[in-house]
């Protein structure tokens, strides 16, 4: 795996989804950059500091919201200009969800009373819905042939679910929610989790019919967290409080099952455990690696906040949970008839992001820089934000960030490690954008297989 040079980034950073351009704010400008020549093409000067950057999935747009302001600004990759400044309004703009066409934008009010639908090709909103939930109440379906939005007008939930061929009309569905917290999308299923202490979740067609009431079990105190469909729309995962994750089939009657994160590992587990070690590197240093335990062995567990990560493989054969009770192990599962454990990977420090490469099985792991609390760890040098934790079904294997950065202090410059705070994948490609507080590089992988040799 080879790494650019350092580059200092600003408060937003976007790489676009085809790989070519990094986008960052800098003061009250942005500015793109060309990743394979990491030279710049672009300089827009913006009137305020930029809160967010959003590439198109086409990446042939560039949104940009900015702090306190009713102001979109959408530039146009290919010419560099400004496509459009729209003005939302006294309510002030929250954020913005691309429709993956990239012909339509929304662009959801403060405080959400409103969602704008936007569209490129006419330069002028095309729809508008009140009161929408939030902007976990707003999705796409992949394909981008079903549009989710989330209502409440009068204490009352509503799921309105839009023909995006035309933005023309929706359908608008009263829910029997109490107070429903999110939408998960799919081309032919769209699924709605209730208030976390209802334990509730509705499964609908894409055309809004229910076709099912899901419930998480009565013993725990809390239900969904959030939920999930698989690749091939099979099956529903929630993920649940309880710090359980529940699958759940849409289109068969076939049985529904559990994955728990315990973290005692017992003697009859077949699933290869690895663990991060410090070991000895040139120079007097040190750094991480895995090595294979034998159970039966205890990792250290918290009353956590139920299952916060959730990846399905690009294959949709592989799944990848974490829990919040056990912060700093991701369990790897293989989805046949029955799902079947085929991995555990536990850190010093609490996993961070859970990512799948694109285009392959293989797994991406980053982990906070602060060791994992009451783990008697405190001291370690192991490299808790500095290293990059692969896996797949060849092995596991970890790779060394061994870079330092230069920050701006009083009076000059201070050199530290650099900590990996964020992993931007493309939507193609293995490049991998590492983000800094206040830096970032490209790290190339020319075959992810590679990694495990």
């Amino acid at each position: 795996m080879e790494c650019s040079d350092l580059f200092e980034r600003g408060r937003c950073i976007a790489l676009s989804p085809n790989g070519q351009f990094i986008s960052t704010s800098m003061k009250s400008a942005v500015i793109v950059i060309e990743t394979e020549t990491s030279e710049q093409i672009y300089s827009f000067s913006t009137p305020k500091p930029a809160k967010s950057l959003t590439f198109s999935p086409d990446s042939m747009w560039l949104a940009i919201t900015f702090k306190d302001s009713d102001l979109v600004r959408i530039y146009n990759m290919e010419e560099g200009r400004v496509h459009t400044d729209f003005h939302c309004g006294p309510a002030l703009c929250h954020g913005v969800v691309w429709a993956p066409s990239s012909t339509h934008i929304l662009i959801a009010v403060r405080f959400f009373v409103q969602v704008i639908i936007y569209s490129l090709d006419e330069n002028a909103p095309v729809s508008i819905i009140e009161n929408c939930k939030s902007m976990n109440g707003m999705k796409y379906s992949e394909q981008g042939d079903v549009l989710a939005v989330l209502e409440r007008t009068k204490g009352v939930d509503y799921l309105n679910v839009i023909n995006t061929a035309s933005y023309a009309a929706s359908d608008r569905i009263q829910l029997p929610t109490v107070d429903a917290a999110g939408l998960a999308v799919c081309s032919s299923f769209i699924a709605v989790w209730d208030d976390p202490c209802e334990r509730m979740a509705l499964l609908f067609t894409a055309e809004g019919t229910e076709v099912g009431r899901l419930s998480i079990s009565e013993e725990s105190e809390l239900g969904v967290r959030a939920a999930s469909f698989s690749p091939d729309e099979a099956t529903l995962a929630l993920h649940g409080f309880d710090g359980s994750v529940y699958l759940l089939p849409t289109q068969s009657d076939a049985d529904s099952a559990v994955l728990d994160h315990d973290p005692i590992i017992a003697t009859s587990c077949r699933a290869p455990v690895y663990q991060e070690v410090e070991v000895e590197a040139s120079g007097g240093s040190t750094m991480s690696r895995y090595e294979t335990v034998a159970p039966p062995l205890s990792l250290h567990s918290f009353s956590g906040n139920g299952v916060s990560n959730v990846a399905w493989s690009p294959s949709g054969t592989l799944l990848a949970t974490r829990s919040e009770s056990v912060p700093h192990a991701v369990y790897v599962w293989r989805l046949s008839s029955e799902p079947v454990l085929v991995s555990i990977l536990a850190h010093s420090s609490p996993v961070r992001t859970v990512r799948w490469m694109p285009d392959v099985d293989v797994l991406c792991l980053t982990t906070s820089k602060s060791p994992l609390p009451g783990s008697g760890m405190q001291n370690s040098v192991l490299d808790g934000g500095k290293s990059l934790f692969f896996w797949s079904e060849q092995g596991a294997s970890v790779v060394k960030i061994a870079v330092s950065v230069q920050d701006r202090v009083f009076g000059g410059r201070q050199e530290r490690p650099f900590v990996i705070e964020e992993v931007v994948m493309p939507a193609v490609g293995s490049d991998l954008l590492l983000c800094d507080s206040n830096h970032y590089t490209v790290c190339s992988i020319k075959e992810p297989t590679d990694l495990f040799e």
